[in-house]
């Protein structure tokens, strides 16, 4: 299977403080690699650094077979990889087909906006109805939504998701992990970082537990033993030790 990213002996954090400690990981072409840790873990440390949000100070990422370490975040971009990050961080001044229009920015996609438009309004009727509105009126779960619809704009060859579900009512939760689904279902590559392990486990092909800023588990999600699983996360097992 083609790997499509590679993280080996990653370590970056911000300034004086390290948040990753020599952390490798792969993603699969095609496949939704999930990313669970606890808050503070690094989970969102790591997708920032993937994206050169985050400087990194060894270890290097290859992306497409080709280093991408440390590059600027805007060529991360243009080279087919879209974040749709924590907390939505949508354009609240702006309308809701705006907002998703500036995911169509990169030169690439301009041509084939009004197609990805469409495609993203069969995907989420409710952006449909509220196109013209400002999206700062959105609840937490269409805001969700237009982030998510804004980074298939950019029609990424992988999609970093991070924290989908942070805020949300269950049944949105669900129709996040629906779209998710839907997308993987379709032959898209997606790292999803969550929390959430039940919803998590559902839609995913591997799983990486990170901790402390280290991987502490890689297995195929089929196999993941949950109660195993949550002893790492809580690090329970260290006090089993």
């Amino acid at each position: 299977m083609a790997k499509l990213l590679e993280v080996e002996s990653l370590r970056a954090g911000y300034g004086s403080i390290n948040v990753l400690w020599d952390l490798s990981l792969t993603v699969a072409e095609g496949k939704l690699t999930c990313i669970l840790g606890p808050n503070g873990g690094g989970k969102t440390t790591l997708l920032r650094a993937i994206m050169g949000l985050v400087k990194t100070d060894a270890g290097s990422v290859r992306y497409r077979g080709v280093d991408s370490t440390n590059v600027p975040t805007w060529t991360m971009v243009r080279n087919g990889i879209a974040m749709i990050p924590e907390g939505r961080m949508v354009f609240r001044d702006m309308s809701v087909a705006d907002n998703l229009l500036m995911g169509a920015f990169p030169p690439k996609c301009r041509a084939r906006s009004g197609a990805n438009l469409k495609l993203v309004y069969d995907m989420f009727p409710r952006l449909y109805e509220r196109r013209d509105q400002m999206a700062g009126a959105l609840s937490g779960g269409e805001a969700q939504m237009l982030a998510m619809g804004r980074g298939i704009m950019e029609e990424p060859e992988l999609i970093l998701v991070d924290e989908p579900s942070l805020g949300l009512a269950p049944v949105v939760v669900d129709e996040v992990m629906a779209i998710l689904a839907r997308l993987r279902h379709e032959g898209r590559t997606i790292v999803l970082v969550e929390q959430n392990t039940n919803k998590a486990l559902k839609i995913a092909d591997h799983v990486y537990l990170v901790r402390g800023g280290k991987v502490v588990l890689s297995e195929a999600a089929a196999a993941v033993d949950l109660h195993h699983l949550h002893d790492l996360y809580f690090a329970r097992d260290t006090l089993n030790a």
